[in-house]
């Protein structure tokens, strides 16, 4: 009966939420790369699970040792696609890795099969396994949003749209991120040759762990545009030993441990991450884990306990270099906090934060080898520029600042840092339409959606009671808002405005077992005043506890399948419109493309030459020392390029946020191209209505009042032949 009740949630959801975006398509996705991705899972837990039984901690719950050494499975697996793909390209193929996954999946049910040997399903179930259809309802809603065209827009995650001259634009949107980074690098490296730092795409100096596990779907289904889908599923399966490991940690807690699996489980930032497949995910997995086991470290200071937790925190570093400061860094502050009182479990904190550095050593290691700055291009200043100028370096420091500045005639001082950071962190707290009613646009692109409005009463209803009783929580409680508060004061005083909200999106995972704590103490209340104690030896508090968990994880999945639905309902990118006419039409035999201007390669040829907006672009020597167009042209045809992209509202983007090239200036490139044939060209017609209205997307309708001249959004130039 329980089983057809998850199942039904399973299938209601997923119809309401595909029914008007991908439709049957998620069938087929979810029979296809759903089950594949669930065979790398069970693979990689079979190697983690290698180590886990031998140096893992002692005791540990089954679950969550098996979640654990998946989420290790999962870094290896990782890695091995990064060393045989930087040693051995040739080997990047469906022929290689389909049966280093069978054999993982050997190992998976050679571990498994004497543990489940004596299992048996119950007869009957009791109420808390209800939580189960809160689970699958939540599984469902990231099966309707992983089936969905990789490179969408990101409604939550990228900055507020910005209108420049009338024309929506998403520079730095998820849909850019997936088409210059998570996407493209994966395809580049399986397309180009192996894995390799690339000198014209900076984000291939950053640890690429989400983008090896995306290569390795790549390979598996035997190509890049063939495993999309796939490479995002991947990523996206570090929900499972997320919400696994939670409730085996906190089963034996009863109402805590349901509490907090559901909320996990629905969490809206958890369920957007894996929709998308972004690196924030394992984060959010490697912390949950993290303070699971830091929970049974503060029980009893185990050294090897200790080490998995550094080991833990050492792998979401390896996803990316924003873990260091929302995950590595909170964690290891609390541990240290709670030691040193007690010096004989400092030894364990050394241990967990030398295990972390080790984990993370073969990225440091390789960018001190390629750039001679092991974390290239941070801290370019003190540790090397590598490959870049001075200028170029100067471009990244003021993209990514704590005041990052636009250029120019739109230039403005910077924000103090008191009423800056205050607007931020309501922002961070707020419904993205309650942020956009406080603050305007800036509360849309810095909210972090937490949760639903019934979840954060419930975390305000929890400090309140830690508060009036602070002996009523465990010291695992303390540490868990110790954290909390780390976080959030890590990214409000050494991030600027620009960083996206996924970042500290890891915070949800603190936020939820906090909420879970309270809703636990709620439901352990015997008596309440005037009205006596429940009968029968019952809790008054356990029936409104169990509603408002209810109430609180279904809130969670509406808010998860609005952001889904509007995620769905935007386009990828004004510019990118029209389906890519320009990609189309340089397909084909002999065309090399280069692009000006335009980043995002993924829906271009292979072959393209582009660089990002922060890296020295390829061909600029070419541009910059030519006087005429037949000079440019006679240039460009020695490097084989046969057509030419400006994406003119880029440029214009980029030109006023961290500067331009001044030979890749827009007057200049027009003067130089003047005379050359155009194979290809889109211009926008604004619609004269105000500008003040973001959420209403231009050129929906065709403008009946013109209120300026068509702008140019991109044109395609033909290299023309010699004279």
């Amino acid at each position: 009966m329980l089983a057809l009740m998850m199942l039904g949630a399973f299938a209601v959801v997923l119809f309401l939420c595909v029914r008007r975006t991908v439709g049957m398509q998620a069938i087929e996705f979810l029979a296809t790369d759903g089950i594949m991705a669930l065979v790398v899972l069970l693979g990689a837990g079979g190697y983690g699970y290698l180590l886990f039984r031998r140096f893992g901690p002692k005791g540990a719950p089954p679950l969550l040792a098996v979640s654990t050494a998946s989420v290790l499975g999962l870094w290896m697996l990782a890695m091995a696609v990064w060393a045989v793909g930087s040693l051995v390209p040739a080997a990047l193929t469906a022929w290689v890795w389909w049966p280093v996954i069978a054999a993982g999946v050997g190992l998976s049910l050679w571990h498994l099969h004497r543990p489940l040997a004596g299992k048996r399903l119950p007869e009957q179930f009791e109420g808390y396994n209800l939580i189960w259809i809160l689970v699958f309802a939540a599984a469902a809603v990231w099966v309707a949003g992983a089936a969905l065209p990789p490179g969408r827009l990101g409604t939550l995650t990228g900055p507020w749209p910005m209108l420049t001259k009338g024309i929506l634009l998403l520079p730095e949107s998820d849909a850019a991120g997936a088409l210059v980074r998570t996407m493209q690098l994966p395809r580049e490296f399986l397309e180009g040759g192996g894995v390799r730092a690339l000198d014209h795409n900076v984000y291939s100096h950053f640890p690429l762990c989400a983008e090896m596990l995306r290569l390795l779907g790549m390979c598996l289904r035997g190509g890049a545009a063939e495993g999309a889908g796939l490479a995002t599923m991947i990523v996206g399966m570090f929900a499972i030993p997320m919400v696994a490991g939670t409730f085996a940690a906190l089963r034996e807690t009863r109402f805590r441990g349901w509490a907090a699996t559901v909320f996990v489980a629905t969490a809206p930032w958890a369920l957007y991450l894996a929709t998308t497949g972004r690196a924030e995910l394992a984060w959010m997995s490697c912390l949950t884990l993290a303070l699971l086991w830091l929970r049974r470290w503060l029980e009893a200071p185990d050294p090897r306990t200790a080490v998995w937790i550094g080991g833990l925190i050492g792998v979401a570093m390896g996803f990316g270099y924003g873990a260091a400061l929302t995950v590595a860094a909170p964690v290891a502050a609390v541990m240290l906090a709670t030691a040193l009182p007690r010096p004989k479990r400092l030894p364990g904190v050394g241990g967990a934060v030398l295990t972390a550095v080790v984990v993370l050593s073969p990225w440091l290691i390789r960018d001190a080898a390629v750039t001679g700055n092991p974390v290239f291009p941070m801290a370019t200043e003190k540790l090397g520029r590598g490959h870049w100028d001075p200028w170029t370096a100067d471009r990244w420091r003021r993209a990514h600042g704590l005041h990052p500045l636009p250029l120019g005639e739109e230039a403005k001082p910077p924000q103090t840092m008191g009423p800056a950071r205050l607007k931020r962190l309501v922002a961070f707290l707020s419904e993205p339409r309650l942020a956009a009613v406080l603050f305007g646009p800036e509360g849309l692109q810095l909210h972090a959606i937490l949760a639903s409005p019934a979840l954060l009463v419930i975390f305000a209803l929890t400090l309140l009671a830690m508060g009036v009783h602070p002996r009523g929580p465990t010291r695992w409680d303390w540490a868990v808002l110790a954290i909390l508060v780390t976080q959030l004061a890590l990214w409000l005083g050494l991030t600027g405005p620009r960083t996206p909200a996924r970042m500290p999106s890891v915070c949800a995972v603190p936020f939820a077992l906090l909420c879970a704590g309270g809703l636990a103490r709620l439901s352990e209340v015997v008596e309440l005043p005037l009205m006596g104690r429940a009968a029968a030896g019952g809790r008054w508090g356990l029936a409104p506890a169990a509603l408002l968990l209810a109430a609180a994880g279904g809130m969670n999945l509406l808010t998860a399948g609005s952001y889904l639905a509007e995620d769905a309902r935007w386009p990828s990118d004004i510019a990118m419109s029209r389906e890519f006419g320009a990609a189309s039409a340089i397909r084909g035999e002999g065309k090399l493309a280069a692009l000006v201007g335009e980043d995002r390669a993924l829906h271009f040829p292979p072959n393209v030459v582009y660089a990002t907006a922060y890296d020295p672009y390829p061909l600029a020597p070419a541009f910059a020392d030519s006087d005429d167009g037949e000079q440019l042209a006679g240039r460009l045809r020695d490097a084989g390029v046969t057509h030419v992209l400006v994406t003119w509202l880029r440029i214009d983007y980029w030109t006023r946020a961290i500067g331009w090239p001044e030979g890749l200036a827009a007057d200049r490139l027009q003067r130089l191209l003047a005379d050359w044939p155009v194979a290809d060209a889109f211009s926008y017609q604004p619609a004269t209505q105000p500008a003040s209205q973001p959420e209403t997307l231009p050129a929906t309708a065709p403008a009946t009042q013109p209120a300026e001249p068509p702008t140019p959004v991109w044109t395609l130039y033909q290299v023309p032949a010699p004279r």
